[in-house]
């Protein structure tokens, strides 16, 4: 959810082809691209230097003219916060009509990283959200997504503790999430009977319910990333990359 400047991301290239056992409902082709062969890429070239990037991923996307990266900078089209869209496009410029996820996905347009997938080149996604202001932003502000829900994530059903700082939605969390540090730098006097108790659920029944398999998953939920990936089941559903804030308060 929240993208400070203390945040370093880590990036990884997850390779999984997988078959899914989930309906997918797509008008559009699902075969392999090569990166490089199939389609070209516009990328700084630094942002393609720390890792090798995959050489085939599968995608429902169909190809298309290339974006001009810089045209969707003056447009302010790229939203992310560290450039992690202009990281994404290094991958899936010149594909069109894809899918995504992004959970912690705030009003969708602030430090977004899919909106310029879904302005520029037509992709839909599964957005999450927890916070209700902000949800009900993305509500307006996102309306022609594949699905748009509002939810705590967790790797099993259970209750938890979630706290809205009404003014920073951006640091709004779950207490049972957020390390000490993180609550004495943004939730200075909270305690935990100033939170309200909520219903938390696995990934996979986000993902069952209401998508198939996104081309790129995005998260950022205030230290529950590594427990929200344990709720999902990879024999079942595969992203070509998923982008996770690590942050020092939580190490992964």
């Amino acid at each position: 959810m929240a993208f400070f400047r203390f945040a370093k991301l880590a990036f990884i290239v997850v390779l999984v082809c997988v078959l899914m056992t989930i309906s997918i409902i797509m008008s559009t082709i699902n075969t392999p691209l090569a990166i490089g062969e199939d389609f070209d890429t516009l990328s700084d070239p630094y942002l393609s230097n720390a890792n090798p990037p995959p050489t085939m991923f599968r995608t429902g996307a169909r190809p298309c003219a290339l974006q001009n990266i810089s045209s969707l900078s003056q447009k302010k089209i790229l939203k992310s916060q560290y450039e992690e869209d202009r990281h994404l496009l290094s991958f899936f410029n010149g594909l069109c009509g894809g899918t995504y996820m992004e959970m912690g996905a705030l009003d969708g347009r602030l430090y977004s990283n899919s909106y310029s997938f879904h302005k520029a080149m037509d992709w839909k996604g599964l957005l999450v959200e927890l916070t209700p202001e902000s949800y009900h932003q993305l509500v307006k502000n996102r309306p022609n997504e594949l699905a748009v829900v509002n939810a705590a994530v967790c790797d099993q059903a259970k209750k938890i503790h979630y706290y809205s700082k009404l003014k920073q939605p951006a640091v709004s969390g779950v207490w049972e999430f957020t390390a000490l540090e993180f609550r004495e730098k943004w939730w200075s006097n909270i305690t935990i009977a100033d939170t309200e108790e909520i219903d938390c659920i696995p990934l996979k029944e986000i993902i069952t319910k209401n998508v198939g398999e996104p081309a790129f998953f995005d998260f950022f939920s205030e230290g529950s990333e590594f427990m929200a990936l344990q709720g999902l089941d990879f024999t079942k559903v595969g992203f070509g990359i998923v982008f996770i804030e690590r942050q020092r308060y939580n190490p992964i």
